[in-house]
């Protein structure tokens, strides 16, 4: 029987492989980890269970998750431990829209600004309640287009008024 090997990284002491991992993940600005079905978090949280318990946390204080299905997004957070959600600084849920047909631009147009974001919003946040789930307050966002400009709000629907009234153009991402 082979001994198991031990990492010489993991031979370090406590406080240098805390600085390594604070400058793996907390970078000078906040970095964005884009959620897909199969990645969901960087490859080295999976590397062993100390390494997942060194770095998860700073990982996730000091990164913004991005999202475009909210399947995704449960599945992530409720697979995480609740410490480990807490620290989430902001979680950003891309709602734009493929357009195929004359009409959907149509109908895109029509609703009133932010309402569709607002909704998706709204819905996932009440999906995350229903599995124990509560996300701090402006902690998950939807892009909201102000004046051309990209933004990203946790009330979509104020912004998109609060816009309107004063005097910006206020649109949804789409894309063909």
């Amino acid at each position: 029987m082979a001994a198991e090997q031990t990492s010489p990284l993991l031979t370090l002491p406590a406080e240098l492989r805390n600085r390594i991992w604070h400058e793996l993940f907390a970078p000078p600005t906040r970095e964005i980890f884009h959620l897909t079905n199969g990645h969901m978090e960087p490859a080295l949280l999976s590397v062993n269970h100390q390494l997942r318990t060194e770095c998860a946390g700073i990982f996730y204080a000091n990164t913004t998750l991005h999202f475009t299905d909210p399947q995704i997004c449960i599945r992530r957070l409720t697979s995480l431990s609740p410490k480990n959600v807490e620290l989430i600084p902001e979680m950003r849920f891309d709602t734009s829209e493929t357009c195929v047909k004359a009409t959907s631009w149509r109908t895109a147009f029509r609703e009133l600004p932010g309402l569709d974001e607002d909704t998706k919003l709204e819905s996932l946040r009440d999906e995350l309640a229903k599995r124990g789930m509560r996300l701090g307050v402006g902690i998950l966002r939807a892009r909201l287009v102000v004046g051309c400009t990209p933004s990203w709000t946790s009330d979509p629907l104020a912004a998109a008024l609060d816009a309107v009234k004063s005097g910006f153009m206020v649109g949804r991402m789409m894309f063909i």
